[in-house]
């Protein structure tokens, strides 16, 4: 197979995957409808709210706007070398904006659980300034070296696409500074839960949730982020990473979006009967333990 067949077959499978992603999307937005019109829409306004919308909806047409550059749609002539890395810029800039949001959950999220404690967020949120900002400048230096031009693909056609040719180092680092961050939140939620005494046969409704959904989704962001940014730093397999870089900007929309959704629902449900037991246990406990 010859390299231009090969970088043909490439591009398609980008199309591929852009069309999936926004079509699981989409699935996952009809299949969910009835309950983020009850939780979400018809609830008054307040910052989760606000972000659930951001980290669903901007996403997605964050992924749509991505599309037609991404894989060729709009290079049925040869592009100039400025604009594959504008476009290039652009693929890099909208994860680190879809993730703000979906980071902003959690921290939510973890401050709930501490009590609504304000030192815990002020804490939380000077340390992701720190990781934010490092994320900024990671972008910004790598930004100045990479190196992406119009590749020819079909010569019959006069089509064209944008190629990275020259990936800079700097850009391995990039994605330290996430994973830490979201390990730091899931240690947080697990060190809460095991300090308070957290019952796995009785379990917090509330608690048992967020642990729950924590965990599932610090695995899949982790494991995801790990895996895109090693094919990134690798600059072995270009086109494996562009099919999995709009699939890891989707599942962290969908990560962040159930994190919310699955809270709301569970606020509307009545009190079991081994939550009243649990809860008596817990009193019980507390008054014999003064």
């Amino acid at each position: 197979m010859g390299p231009r067949r090969g970088l043909l077959i490439a591009n398609r499978n980008n199309f591929y995957s852009i069309v999936s992603v926004l079509t699981w999307m989409i699935w996952d937005i009809v299949i969910t409808l009835e309950d983020e019109i009850k939780y979400i829409w018809q609830s008054p306004p307040t910052l989760p709210k606000y972000l659930y919308l951001y980290a669903r909806y901007i996403t997605l047409f964050a992924i749509a706007a991505m599309g037609p550059p991404w894989n060729g749609w709009l290079n049925g002539s040869q592009s100039s070398s400025t604009y594959c890395h504008q476009l290039c810029v652009f693929q890099i800039v909208v994860p680190i904006i879809v993730v703000l949001g979906v980071d902003l959950i959690f921290i939510l999220r973890v401050h709930a659980i501490y009590g609504r404690n304000r030192t815990c967020l002020i804490t939380l949120l000077s340390l992701y300034l720190l990781q934010f900002a490092s994320q900024v400048v990671v972008t910004s230096l790598g930004e100045d070296m990479i190196k992406v031009d119009p590749v020819l693909i079909s010569p019959q056609l006069d089509y064209y696409t944008c190629l990275p040719r020259a990936v800079p180092h700097v850009f391995r680092a990039c994605w330290i500074p996430v994973i830490a961050f979201q390990t730091l939140l899931f240690g947080m939620t697990l060190y809460k839960s095991l300090r308070t005494g957290f019952d796995w046969k009785f379990p917090s409704r509330y608690l048992f949730v967020m642990v729950r959904d924590g965990t599932w989704a610090y695995a899949v962001l982790v494991g995801m982020s790990i895996i895109c940014n090693l094919v990134w730093s690798s600059k072995t397999d270009v086109a494996s990473l562009i099919v999995l870089y709009p699939w890891n900007i989707a599942i962290m929309s969908f990560a962040g979006t159930r994190l919310t959704l699955n809270l709301r629902k569970l606020n509307t449900r009545p009190v079991t009967s081994h939550e009243v037991s649990a809860i008596v246990h817990s009193a019980l406990t507390k008054d014999t333990s003064r």
